[in-house]
């Protein structure tokens, strides 16, 4: 049996094996979040005794459709499914499915990888990428083959596209999505001429989930989509908590937040009796492993999930870019690489791609379903945020949803993207 291709019980050991190999990190930032805030409840123990991440992690390379209770690893032959992958994997084909997994300490599940919409009229919220996104139809038809494999959970924002976004998934929703569907929106991110264009008070979070409620039809996790310095923290997670309170959502997160944010916003929930935070999006990925020391041990010991975006940084994280290709004209990259992605495209960074590509060959994978799959088993990620430009390009979505990566491969690609002074 090739090592990228072990069965759940090995994939267990070994998420396990990570689990604990970050027992001195999570240690370490323990306790600075204590130095910055004694009233958070991170405990070490907490962390070293957290049987239910190690648990959600494993649950998570096996997923199991809780429709039928069945594992990607002991179904063996079986008729069409809906959620079933059937890719190869190494020199074998592998049967996967694209389960569920519980969104932190919230009462919903979301599925294993998430549909980001943040490409659909635009490229996510700077005006700068407008018109170089999905039209209402192509972003329609990738929501209808996200739903085809099984990735019922769609994030969007009211900013991405000026709006677009939203009111395209809000319309599908109403003609085609079942039960099943998850809805996450996020507001805060304004583009209206201030400095900073961001605004977190809770006026503008409750105009603006109204109006997401308007063009969704519902919003089921809202998230503030950036830190804003005029608001208070504080004020931000009452209005956030009020609106779950009231039953207008069922949960609420925060993005782009580091430590110090983070902690003073589990203080502030603490402190006035609200309800926390159930998810937490970074930008995280091979490239961009800013926040791995710091904010991921306090999320997974306070129970909170991680929904990455950027998992592919834009596409560097491929082929696409290696043997002297340079972004061609009028690309997702060409558009948006001096405003998400400015220093990405190094050589240092395509050297190690090219690694990466030497690591696949042999196994039949690709770069981008490497990437994917090692970010999809790193202990600390709930569901990536993937957003698939054309069909085509799902394909790295269902390799990684099939690979399962040993210990030992899972910590070479680690090391082959460590960052500076990190082993």
């Amino acid at each position: 049996m090739e090592s990228w291709q072990m069965s759940s019980i090995d994939v267990a050991r070994g998420v396990r094996a990570r689990a604990f190999s970050a027992q001195e990190a999570t240690r370490s930032v323990l306790q600075r979040v204590t130095e910055v805030d004694p009233g958070v409840n991170a405990s070490a123990e907490a962390f070293l005794t957290a049987g239910e991440v190690i648990g959600a992690r494993s649950r998570m390379t096996a997923p199991v459709d809780p429709a039928d209770g069945w594992s990607a690893e002991e179904a063996g032959p079986r008729k069409e499914h809906h959620g079933q992958l059937h890719r190869p994997c190494g020199r074998a084909t592998v049967t996967a499915a694209i389960g569920t997994v519980p969104l932190g300490s919230s009462p919903l599940s979301v599925s294993a990888f998430v549909f980001g919409a943040g490409g659909i009229g635009g490229v996510g919220s700077s005006p700068a990428t407008r018109g170089f996104g999905l039209s209402p139809e192509d972003g329609s038809d990738r929501l209808g083959e996200a739903a085809a494999l099984g990735v019922t959970t769609i994030d969007t924002a009211d900013s991405y596209g000026d709006g677009a976004s939203e009111a395209t998934v809000g319309r599908w929703v109403r003609d085609a999505a079942d039960e099943r569907t998850v809805i996450m929106t996020k507001a805060g991110i304004t583009y209206d001429g201030g400095t900073p264009p961001t605004n977190l008070s809770a006026e503008y979070l409750r105009q603006q989930c109204a109006q997401s409620v308007e063009r969704l039809g519902r919003v089921d996790v809202f998230l503030a989509h950036a830190p804003d310095p005029r608001t208070p923290w504080p004020e931000t997670v009452q209005a956030l908590s009020d609106l779950q309170g009231e039953g207008v959502i069922s949960a609420w997160g925060v993005c782009n937040v580091g430590l110090e944010a983070l902690s003073t916003i589990l203080r502030a929930a603490d402190e006035r009796g609200r309800t926390r935070p159930a998810v937490v999006q970074n930008r995280f990925n091979l490239l961009d492993r800013h926040g791995e020391t710091t904010v991921l041990p306090l999320l997974m010991s306070e129970g909170i999930a991680f929904t990455p975006f950027s998992p592919l940084a834009g596409g560097i994280l491929s082929e696409r870019y290696l043997d002297g290709a340079v972004p061609q004209p009028g690309s997702r990259l060409a558009a948006t690489e001096q405003v998400y992605y400015r220093g990405f495209r190094s050589k240092a960074n395509l050297e190690r791609i090219e690694e990466l590509r030497e690591l696949g060959r042999d196994r039949e994978a690709s770069v981008s379903g490497l990437a994917l799959a090692w970010l999809r088993q790193h202990p600390a990620v709930t569901a990536p945020i993937v957003s698939p430009r054309s069909p085509d390009q799902w394909e790295a979505v269902t390799e990684a949803a099939a690979l399962r990566l040993g210990q030992d491969d899972w910590d070479t690609v680690s090391r082959l993207f460590a960052p500076d002074g990190f082993q």
